[in-house]
């Protein structure tokens, strides 16, 4: 067998199965990463969402849950900065039954601007809350 028209065939098929093996494996790791960022700005979110409804000087009994699963998805899936100050929130919670969440509010805001690469919020984070005044309106 005449090596030129081996090595003319085998090298190109080696060539072909390393770059669709690499291609392969730099898609499969893009896609990893692109669900990872989902499923953590998704958790994040949701726990911004949750702390900020019960942001008010006296949180709702039913609050209660919604915060503590925020506190544990920010612990698992926040940055080393968002992790430090769920603990302080949920340290000043514990001791004083009252802690203000504006800068770990003020901390997902940013993080979670730049991950969906909007651009950065400026002035403070305002609540907005209904309470009902007369009591001829509560049923």
């Amino acid at each position: 067998m005449d090596w030129k028209v081996v090595v003319s065939v085998f090298v190109p098929a080696v060539v072909a199965i390393a770059g669709w093996f690499v291609a392969n494996r730099i898609s499969a790791r893009k896609d990893l990463a692109t669900r990872r960022r989902e499923l953590i700005v998704s958790y994040l979110v949701d726990a911004y969402r949750k702390l900020e409804k019960s942001a008010s000087a006296v949180i709702p009994e039913e609050s209660w849950a919604g915060i503590e699963s925020a506190i544990a998805d920010i612990q698992l899936f926040g940055s080393s900065r968002q992790v430090e100050l769920a603990q302080v929130f949920a340290r000043e919670i514990s001791q004083h039954q009252t802690s203000l969440a504006t800068t770990l509010l003020e901390e997902l805001r940013q993080s979670l601007r730049r991950e969906l690469e909007l651009a950065p919020a400026t002035g403070p984070i305002i609540h907005l809350r209904f309470s009902r005044q007369d009591s001829r309106l509560e049923r």
